[in-house]
């Protein structure tokens, strides 16, 4: 069975972690002749497997995957880039006939996509990695007050704890001596900049806290912890880009000794039912999402396949027939 579309248009599949994207964006890529396209940000990197849910090669049935273990742990990678290498492929896989099918959870990187890059300067690295250890010497919190009185309007949009964005914030800021927010204000009132037909998926809250449980469990008794023992072996360091995806710092404290197992589980939980709650609070600013609850995975999917059936008008063929 599959969905022939008149118009080849981008699916786009977001939600928060362990809603269950990736399994219902394979069944849409079986049925609508489709490739996937990765949009999370920490997915890019080689030898991030288990911690970051990738989908193994059963998993992904034959369904070829883009933008996903192309880039070294070292490396780092910016929402420009993603844009920019992105939107090749999609046209890549328009002209090979098939839909693009665009999932993940990281916010910046689907918006990037569609409405573009703000024009924020490029920081040097210098200035970078001096105000980066500024910042881990005095910790998040104290920097978070700072950023309060620099950018009121951002600082509504992270918690203290968010140390990536603002680390990032506070960059800007000093490079630039413009808000970090400034860059951002028109940003949510652009147009998509191409067609596209969005599907959110959403859990209530204590299915979310107990998908996320048995995520982390499952990850665990896959050999998380070995695969964080080879990435230290290889003289990857903790404080990379890389290492910043939730979980791996805390199965590198248990491999020193600073955490147990059951610690590190408790904390890595916690951190990703937080983001979790981040990442539908950036996806609910999204115009034009489609929103399912995917508790029944099969339902969701079939959900999903009505609506982009409807969206487009398309027609239902079974075996080339209608």
């Amino acid at each position: 069975m599959y969905i022939r579309l008149e118009n080849i248009i981008p699916v786009i599949i977001l939600g928060p972690t362990a809603s269950g994207k990736s399994e219902i964006a394979i069944k849409l890529a079986n049925v609508l002749n489709g490739e996937i396209i990765n949009a999370d940000s920490m997915q890019i990197y080689k030898g991030f497997d288990i911690g970051k849910g990738k989908l193994n090669a059963k998993e992904r049935e034959g369904i070829k995957h883009d933008m996903i273990s192309f880039l070294n742990p070292e490396e780092e990678y910016s929402a420009g880039k993603y844009r920019k290498d992105c939107l090749r492929i999609i046209e890549e896989i328009k002209k090979r006939g098939k839909i693009p099918i665009i999932v993940g959870g990281t916010g910046f990187y689907i918006r990037t996509l569609l409405k573009g890059i703000a024009p924020i300067p490029e920081i040097p690295k210098k200035l970078r990695d001096r105000l980066n250890k500024i910042i881990s010497s005095y910790g998040c919190e104290y920097f978070y007050r700072f950023l309060s009185v620099l950018d009121p309007v951002y600082i509504k949009k992270i918690s203290k704890n968010d140390k990536q964005r603002i680390e990032r914030a506070i960059e800007v800021i000093f490079f630039s001596g413009k808000s970090f927010s400034s860059f951002f204000n028109d940003e949510l009132n652009k147009n998509d900049s191409f067609e596209n037909i969005k599907i959110g998926l959403f859990l209530e809250k204590e299915e979310l806290k107990r998908r996320i449980a048995e995520r982390v469990e499952k990850m665990i008794r896959n050999g998380w912890l070995e695969e964080v023992k080879n990435l230290i072996d290889m003289k990857i360091p903790i404080n990379s880009q890389s290492f910043k995806s939730i979980g791996y710092r805390e199965m590198a404290y248990v491999l020193e000794g600073k955490l147990n197992l059951d610690q590190a589980k408790e904390v890595i939980i916690r951190k990703t039912f937080l983001y979790a709650k981040r990442q539908m609070t950036w996806f609910k600013k999204e115009k034009n999402v489609h929103w399912i609850k995917s508790n029944d995975l099969e339902l969701a999917f079939f959900s999903a396949l009505r609506y982009i059936k409807e969206k487009k008008e398309g027609e239902l063929y079974v075996n080339g027939r209608k």
